[in-house]
């Protein structure tokens, strides 16, 4: 079988199942595929970086939830997709790898540009598929292409590897078209929780008096609103979410390590420790929450709804893990309301944590702190927010946040690597108003996410300089290391005035807060794409936070 044939088969199926666009980086060796797309009217996309393309591909998909794929040349390309990969295996996206390869005879043969590519992101993916050089068997590959694209969404969704052989010449014709595809029609239907799985999550709702239902990251169309506002009126119930879970939710615990903090470890093994715990959604950002719940798994009986590739035991008590998504099954959960003092307890709690936060924030000068306050305050509605990872997605944990507001974050292996990627894809996607709020040292690893003729006009990011990576000056440990500063925080004294001007942005820069004051309302009132860096005080920035959870825990 002409490899020809193959792309042009390729192309018809993967329309076929409904994957209508290829995020492409070019090369030569994966050329014809390019042009077997174009022929067939699928949507592509170049992005040059792979690392970049596969995390835009990511972006896509959280704004439009369809399946989609990216296709690569031979060689390392296909090793650079591979923090895009496994986010998206964590994030259970349904991402199509498609790399072409140099014939499979030439493989550890000193050859250009070739490597051992087909398993080479075995542990990332959900399966892996190859189609040869040598595969005559029109059946065969058909077949193949088949599998790889029904995998993507069977059971739990997820990334497939496809790696395909081609063997030169690779840009003669073909001299007749065989139409060789066969479609094959994925019949299997999404998880969904049975009567027996929802008895049991009533029975323990109803019969207990400490419930606590932990919610992770939700894209905003899966969030289960309706049915936790129903489950929130049961007085055994407190509903702990963070801004990822993109709930909103009257009486819950939304700044969580807040509230936390107002309670000690004899009050949490006392009074606040769950008897049952629910877990729904993807992982948590809070330490704090999972720190504490280990401290007494003994006494506590979880449930966790989802689907997942595997077992998640989170919290070390692992009782029950139902295969369904969360909203569906919770909304068809009716629990009895029982007496009960934990909803109250947590909210006096969450109460004494507002006014400590309040009374705190009142004296600070200006540092990271008061200007993710400032920011939160200031988002105008309605805006799809992308975090960036380490200190910017926990400082957003600590304010509120509108509603109409939309939140996401890369916290499926929680990298820094390619937050800025992601946001541009999503911004293209929705063509909505979409903000990348980032730490200096992630939007610099990054910077190959604005190497991209796809960004939009609404596109904006913030930029929090503080000369490096202020994480390491927040946890324990690492400013312990020998030449902390230039090993593990990184420090620098860059700006990103001439990235901006190199890639089109619009560039406002704060060093104050009253400059910060009146850049703000500027910076999103432009009708252009546009960075604003706002350089803030390292040191003191993070003493601040220190400070600021000592202070909770004491006043």
């Amino acid at each position: 079988m002409h490899f020809k044939q193959i792309a042009k088969d390729l192309s018809i199926l993967l329309l076929q199942h409904e994957i209508k666009t290829v995020v492409v980086s070019p090369g030569s060796r994966n050329a014809p595929l390019i042009q077997s797309f174009q022929e067939s009217g699928i949507k592509c996309l170049s992005i040059v970086d792979e690392r970049s393309a596969a995390f835009f591909a990511l972006g896509i998909w959280q704004s439009t939830q369809e399946p989609i794929a990216v296709c690569c040349t031979s060689g390392s390309a296909l090793l650079n997709y591979a923090p895009g990969v496994a986010e998206a295996f964590y994030k259970k996206c349904p991402l199509l790898i498609i790399s072409a390869d140099r014939p499979e005879s030439m493989v550890d043969q000193g050859d250009g540009q070739t490597l051992k590519q087909f398993g080479a992101l075995q542990n990332v993916v959900k399966q892996s598929f190859k189609i040869t050089d040598i595969a005559t068997e029109s059946k065969f590959a058909n077949r193949t292409i088949n599998q790889a694209c029904l995998a993507l969404t069977q059971n739990v969704e997820g990334p497939v590897h496809l790696n395909i052989h081609l063997n030169e010449p690779l840009y003669t014709p073909l001299e007749k078209d065989a139409t060789t595809f066969n479609f094959i029609e994925n019949n299997s239907s999404a998880p969904i929780a049975n009567q027996l799985n929802i008895t049991a999550v009533e029975t323990a709702i109803s019969t207990h008096k400490k419930v606590i239902i932990l919610c992770g990251e939700f894209l905003p169309a899966q969030a289960p609103q309706k049915a936790l506002e129903q489950l929130n009126t049961l007085e055994q119930v407190v509903i702990l979410h963070e801004v990822g879970s993109n709930l909103y939710v009257q009486n819950s615990i939304a700044s969580i390590d807040k509230t936390l903090s107002k309670i000690n470890a004899t009050a949490w093994e006392q009074d606040f420790a769950p008897e049952i715990l629910i877990s729904i959604g993807n992982n948590i950002v809070s330490k704090k929450i999972k720190q504490r719940l280990r401290t007494t798994a003994a006494k506590t009986k979880h449930i966790h709804i989802g689907t997942e590739h595997q077992l998640l035991d989170t919290f070390f008590c692992l009782e029950k893990q139902i295969a369904a998504p969360a909203k569906t099954s919770l909304e068809a959960v009716i629990a009895k309301n029982i007496a009960s003092n934990y909803k109250s307890n947590w909210l006096q709690k969450r109460a004494e944590a507002i006014e400590a936060h309040t009374t705190f924030e009142a004296s600070l000068p200006f540092t990271d702190f008061t200007t993710f306050s400032h920011i939160a305050k200031n988002i105008p509605t309605p805006y799809n927010i992308h975090w960036t990872n380490s200190s910017v997605v926990r400082y957003a944990q600590l304010f509120s946040h509108k509603e109409g507001l939309n939140h996401f974050a890369n916290r499926g292996v929680s990298g820094i690597d390619g937050c800025t990627s992601t946001a541009v894809g999503f911004a293209f996607a929705s063509q909505e108003k979409t903000l990348l709020i980032s730490g200096d040292i992630s939007f610099q690893y990054d910077i190959n996410g604005l190497w991209n003729t796809h960004i939009p006009k609404n596109f904006k990011i913030i930029i929090l300089n503080n000369s490096g990576g202020n994480i390491f000056r927040i946890i324990d440990g690492p400013t312990k290391v020998n030449n902390y500063e230039t090993f593990v925080e990184t420090q620098q004294n860059q700006t990103q005035e001439h990235t901006a001007k190199h890639f089109g942005f619009t560039y406002l820069a704060a060093h104050t807060m009253d400059k910060l004051n009146n850049t703000l309302q500027s910076f999103f009132a432009t009708e252009t794409k546009a960075i604003l860096e706002i350089f803030t005080p390292a040191k003191e920035s993070a003493d601040t936070l220190r400070s600021y959870f000592k202070y909770l825990e004491h006043e």
